[in-house]
């Protein structure tokens, strides 16, 4: 429903399609040829239908769906799918993908990318639930959002970019657990993409998928291991069920085992051919030299097989590009730039010489007598034919086209953008802020002067790099923003404004001094009960962000934390569990209350065992423990300053630290994380009660779970809560939090007195 109006009744015309679904939103974007019928579902259409399932009388033959595909020659193609390729494809993901291990997947590309059958249908067969994520420029940000505060999804299909832009938003570790596999297509997968998320996520399969759309989504594997060499790019690995693959020279005769040849395929997944097209369907599925009447397609892919049985993906041999997952094919874009009165001759080509990445250029020679529109007007021309992936970023002006000796047009020696597409007015950046805003700016565009009132996206910026620069705000002004905040306010002169409204009410995690009494931190008091609940302090020496939490506990104790050795200036850091309990153990004030409850996430809460430990040796009387997501370590490590800063976004949000700050809670994060892997567990006779996020509580289950162990062994006070280590303290999850430890802690309203 997102593709223009123009495109959309091309499709429908095409396709000849009598019944097409519509909403009221997408009604009015669509004129039905004669003899369609539109059926809203979301009116009266939808009303006064059988109340039975429709008979089903299909074989496997008839065609599942067309899906359109760039087309060279100005007008996209439709791919038609059977009911039986579509089959044995998903087939094939239900066997392999480990659909039932998890929740589902969420729906993360478009409808019409073929690649969302992996997501859509194969969660769907398996009883498991499709997450819809809205379509559009954010949508990477959306899947950010829904891995980190939900997880525990069994696979996320995604392109190499895509899994680019993820690791940008949130370091991989912060996503290990978030879903049982990444299954990444569209695109050739490099070993750096790759090398990240297996070395900080190794929770998550990465499987990397290849399969054009003539072949249903995907007709060949690999699935990277801890072994794989990653210096270079990823094998596309070997054909699925039902599936073959033949590497063929000009001659239609195989090549050797490393030389390089055209990779063709054949078997169950093959398309019908191109709707309407029979002369196309012709030259790409041909007869398969080498079978009993069986087709093969051509797919245009250079590849070689291995040494190891694995094929090896090497580019295109013709003109077709891939930009961010799409299949593109540049001639229906020169088509739809020349039909501008004011462009004579147009080509275009993917670049990437410059910090922005692989993008698309338009090079266009004016009419004669004619000055070219501004970019602006030109991708609004476009807009209307093509979808928002075959829009140029941007656009050079040329006397003339470089043709090679055959007369052709030679895309080598078209010269590099320079960045925007035509002179602009300048307005120089004014607040600091702004200079910082702008420098990023040029550095992920390649562009050396942006103004205050530039936008992003008319510089060249596209929806990955807009993921990029959210990260590079994260990082350089310590401020987490939403993804959409960049579409929204995408000049420095807004994005400034915008960001100055959210760091009015960032929390600086080492203020709160007016709350704080040395050590002992009151996070809510004025309660009658003789009975006090203690939240155990982080592995940074703070338990301020437990306040969202306390706020909504049941009314009745009253609730302390303590800073832990270090976290106030002049302290010296302490090098024990036991040491560190002890300390806890002498801030708090026993005088005052009969009993107590410990409560501790992740290091907190080992620091919570240990100190009920304590407390009952000396006869005070602990009512439980409870554990949130607390896991010992099953290695020893000495952690980075990376690793603690990232940590500390995760659990905290950018706090507004300077480096002494920073320089101080590293060095207590450093002791504390040492004192738990040397940490020795000992029996406790105090009750203990364990809450687990989904994620870790699935990350134990897999065997091989080698790093951590949950502390206390599962039992029957366990509970277990949807989300992910850190997004269980935020919304919605936090609800579910706060209902576990209610229904935990049992606090009882008898009187102090």
């Amino acid at each position: 429903p997102t593709y223009p109006a123009e495109r959309l009744a091309f499709m429908a015309e095409d396709a000849k399609a009598p019944i097409i679904l519509v909403t009221a939103q997408s009604a009015d974007r669509l004129a039905p040829a004669a003899g369609t019928t539109l059926l809203r579902i979301d009116g009266d259409d939808a009303q006064g239908g059988p109340d039975t399932s429709p008979g089903r009388n299909v074989s496997g033959s008839d065609l599942a769906y067309v899906i359109y595909t760039s087309g060279s020659t100005g007008r996209p193609k439709g791919v038609m799918i059977s009911h039986g390729a579509l089959n044995n494809y998903l087939g094939f993901v239900r066997s392999t993908y480990r659909l039932e291990s998890g929740s589902g997947a969420p729906l993360n590309t478009p409808l019409a990318f073929d690649a969302t059958a992996t997501s859509l249908w194969g969660p769907l067969l398996c009883g498991r639930t499709v997450h819809l994520l809205p379509e559009g420029r954010e949508e990477i940000g959306e899947l950010g959002e829904i891995l980190q505060k939900q997880g525990g999804f069994s696979l996320v299909k995604l392109t190499p970019a895509h899994m680019g832009a993820l690791h940008t938003l949130q370091p991989g570790a912060a996503h290990d657990g978030a879903a049982g596999a990444l299954i990444i297509g569209g695109e050739a997968l490099t070993g750096g993409q790759t090398a990240f998320w297996r070395d900080n996520a190794p929770g998550i399969r990465l499987i990397n998928e290849y399969g054009p759309t003539e072949a249903t989504v995907g007709c060949t594997i690999y699935e990277v291991r801890p072994e794989t060499d990653l210096g270079h790019d990823v094998p596309i690995g070997k054909p699925i069920a039902n599936m073959r693959i033949f590497i063929l020279d000009e001659a239609l005769e195989p090549t050797p085992i490393g030389v390089a040849g055209e990779l063709y395929i054949a078997g169950a997944g093959l398309a019908r051919g191109y709707l309407n097209r029979p002369g196309l369907t012709a030259e790409r599925f041909v007869p398969n030299p080498f079978g009993n009447g069986e087709r093969l397609y051509r797919t245009g892919d250079r590849a070689r097989w291995r040494a190891d049985g694995e094929l090896e993906y090497l580019g295109r041999l013709d003109q077709q590009v891939k930009v961010r997952g799409f299949r593109i094919e540049p001639g229906e874009i020169e088509a739809a730039l020349l039909a501008h009165p004011a462009v004579s001759q147009a080509t275009v080509a993917v670049r990437d010489d410059s910090a922005a990445g692989p993008q698309l250029v338009g090079y266009l020679v004016p009419a004669e007598g004619r000055d070219l529109p501004p970019a602006g007007e030109l991708k609004e021309q476009l807009r209307r034919t093509l979808p928002d992936h075959m829009i140029p970023s941007l656009f050079v002006t040329l006397d003339g086209l470089p043709l090679s000796p055959n007369g052709k047009v030679d895309k080598k020696a078209l010269p590099a953008p320079t960045g925007a597409s035509e002179p602009r007015s300048y307005e120089p950046p004014e607040t600091p802020q702004e200079v910082e805003l702008a420098a990023m700016f040029g550095e992920l565009l390649g562009i050396e002067r942006v103004g205050r009132h530039d936008n992003f996206f008319d510089l060249g910026g596209h929806s990955l790099l807009a993921t990029r620069l959210a990260a590079r705000i994260r990082d350089v002004l310590e401020v987490s923003i939403p993804l959409r905040t960049v579409f929204e306010a995408a000049t420095p002169a807004a994005l400034a404004t915008r960001i100055g409204e959210l760091t009015e009410t960032l929390f600086v995690i080492s203020g709160d001094q007016e709350r704080s009494r040395g050590n002992l931190v009151p996070l809510r008091g004025g309660g009658s009960s003789p009975h006090a609940i203690v939240m155990m302090p982080t592995i940074f020496g703070s338990a301020g962000f437990y306040r969202d939490l306390v706020d909504r506990i049941a009314p009745g104790p009253d609730v302390f934390t303590c800073n832990l050795p270090g976290f106030l200036p002049g302290e010296e850091v302490l090098k024990s569990m036991e040491a560190i309990a002890a300390h806890c153990l002498a801030t708090l004030p026993l005088e005052d209350y009969r009993s107590f409850s410990l409560v501790g996430w992740s290091f907190g809460g080992v620091l919570g065992f240990e100190l009920a430990r304590q407390m009952a040796a000396a006869a005070i009387p602990v009512r439980k423990v409870v554990l949130i997501d607390s896991l010992l370590p099953l290695r020893r490590g000495r952690p980075s300053f990376v690793e603690m800063r990232l940590e500390l976004i995760q659990a905290l949000g950018p706090a507004a630290l300077d480096d002494a700050e920073v320089e101080r809670i590293y060095k207590v994060y450093r002791a504390n994380h040492r004192a738990l892997s040397g940490y020795n567990v000992a029996p406790s006779p105090v009750p203990i009660a364990q809450i687990v996020s989904q994620a870790t509580w699935d990350r134990m289950q897999k065997p091989g779970s080698k790093s951590h162990r949950l502390l206390a062994t599962p039992g029957e006070f366990d509970r277990i809560i949807p989300g992910t280590h850190t997004s269980i303290f935020a919304d919605p999850q936090l609800d579910a939090l706060v209902a576990s430890l209610n229904g935990l802690l049992h606090p009882e309203s008898e009187s102090r007195t």
